[in-house]
């Protein structure tokens, strides 16, 4: 609750984009997950999957 999961995620972000301009992010996000990671502008791609017992979905942000 203290904001450092956003901030995290962000940095990452900045690390992707800095590390491979003009390229697409791409996660595996936990499908009870996937609105929090469109909140950061990743779209859900193909189709959910088993990983271990957990369905996940694969999400796509576009380059910027």
């Amino acid at each position: 609750g203290t904001g450092l999961g956003r901030e995290l995620l962000q940095a990452a972000i900045d690390l992707g984009e800095r590390m491979h301009p003009g390229k697409p992010l791409y996660l595996e996000a936990q499908a009870g997950l996937v609105d929090y990671y469109a909140g950061f502008g990743f779209t859900p791609v193909g189709e959910l999957f088993d990983d271990e017992g957990v369905p996940h979905q694969p999400m796509l942000r576009p380059a910027s």
